[in-house]
């Protein structure tokens, strides 16, 4: 348990936007990022991190400028939580 105190641990959280806002200004050091957190809960709304489009946006852009090789190389985890969506959020929405 000491040993993992003596660790530092960083954690952000945040919308896509201000988790890039994060890393712009070095508040968020990608080299000790090991894993993202996605939470995928509609709110009220019905809107999750997926079906709502500028945030689905920002999203996929932060992902593919910044953790997407990460992933790949095996440096990066992402993890989802939530309930997984059956398809039918995206019915009649156009892909980009």
């Amino acid at each position: 348990m000491v040993s993992l105190l003596k660790n530092r641990v960083n954690i952000a959280s945040g919308t896509p936007s201000r988790i890039k806002k994060l890393i712009d200004i070095e508040a968020l050091v990608l080299s000790r990022l090991a894993v993202i957190l996605l939470d995928i809960h509609p709110d009220v709304k019905g809107y999750s991190l997926f079906t709502l489009p500028q945030v689905r946006d920002e999203f996929w852009d932060l992902y593919k400028n910044y953790f997407h090789q990460r992933l790949l190389e095996g440096d990066l985890r992402i993890c989802l939580y939530g309930p997984l969506p059956s398809g039918n959020e995206f019915k009649g929405k156009k892909s980009t």
